[in-house]
């Protein structure tokens, strides 16, 4: 993400499935916050969480 500083870049998206709770806690540790819901984003109807990384 230091390679962003200087970039026009104000924030950061990914998204996660509602399942893999590793991932959500490690976003959260990284100041990520959540941002939304997707249904259905990933195979077999399951959905994804949004989460934004808002840069200075």
């Amino acid at each position: 993400m230091n390679k962003l500083n200087g970039k026009d870049v104000k924030c950061i998206q990914l998204e996660v499935s509602l399942l893999n709770l590793i991932v959500q806690k490690f976003y959260k540790k990284l100041d990520f916050i959540y941002d939304g819901l997707r249904k259905n984003y990933y195979s077999k109807n399951e959905d994804a969480l949004l989460y934004t990384l808002r840069l200075k």
